[in-house]
């Protein structure tokens, strides 16, 4: 499968949730996702798909990544390889620490997306709902297809993807793609982001998520201890890592990160780059 990107435009999106409507922050590794706010980006674009395991081995044989910090092996492939089995090759690939997803990014002349140009690209911008330039009550899509639940045919439901059922080939459940058509940012791996959140005391968030209460331009908060519990998670929780759960759906849903298990992979993002909607096969 050829990887393709989605070009997210320039402009305003509401990011995160009320207080009462969030309901996942705080305790075990879920961040809170309020206070809702704007905040506005330049123009980007994102890998329309995750990170599969073909391109993670193209990287891999390439010289510009190591290998994963273990051997996949899921519910797809419980006695064999899932990262290295030729079966999986356009499935999303798994044990992506932050380090191997910014090896992966780089090698494509990439990086991977701040909290906020996934946040946007999973839920849209302002100029979806209506008026580019002012943000509403439409511009706030709590799911990637829009306002609502997990059904059969969308990202993820208790009876069809939870308790043992794996993720998917990449980009198979189209009717679960976000408004500019990124595929996958709920109900299958979860992502590794950018951003990090920094412990109290360690690093000042001038640019981060509750940095832009206010409204900012293109945040990203960078500069935490190289621990990679303190890495962001975005969406996710598909397969075998659901557990029932609808945490991880939503669009502002956030993690830490995990330090890279079999339910974290990641995808890319390229700034200011052309619309051609293509990429390498």
């Amino acid at each position: 499968m050829r990887w393709e990107e989605v070009c997210i435009p320039e402009g305003p999106f509401v990011m995160g949730a009320d207080r009462e409507d969030d309901g996942a922050g705080g305790g075990g590794g879920w961040l809170p996702a309020w206070p809702k706010h704007v905040v506005t980006l330049s123009r980007y674009c994102i890998d329309k798909y995750e990170i599969t395991n073909r391109r993670l081995r193209r990287c891999i044989d390439g010289g510009g990544c190591r290998r994963p910090i273990a051997e996949a092996t899921t519910c797809n492939a419980p006695h064999g390889s899932y990262t290295y089995g030729d079966a999986y090759l356009d499935y999303p690939a798994v044990y992506v620490d932050p380090e191997l997803a910014e090896q992966v990014c780089a090698f494509e002349g990439k990086q991977l997306p701040s909290e906020a140009q996934w946040e946007k690209a999973a839920r849209g911008g302002c100029e979806i709902g209506g008026d580019p330039a002012s943000c509403d009550e439409a511009d706030e899509r709590p799911y990637p297809w829009g306002w609502d639940q997990p059904a059969w045919d969308r990202p993820n439901d208790d009876r069809v993807f939870f308790g043992g059922q794996d993720f998917p080939p990449v980009g198979s459940r189209p009717l679960g793609a976000s408004p500019y058509g990124a595929m996958d940012m709920a109900g299958s791996v979860t992502e590794v982001i950018l951003d990090c959140d920094p412990p109290s005391g360690e690093t000042d968030p001038t640019q981060g998520y509750l940095a832009c209460i206010d409204g900012c331009v293109d945040p990203v908060n960078l500069g935490c201890p190289a621990d990679t519990w303190w890495r962001i998670l975005r969406g996710g929780h598909g397969g075998c890592a659901s557990g029932g759960s609808t945490l991880g759906l939503r669009v502002y849903d956030r993690e830490v990160a995990r330090g890279g298990t079999g339910h974290d992979g990641a995808r890319c993002v390229r700034g200011n780059a052309p619309d051609d909607g293509g990429g390498e096969p």
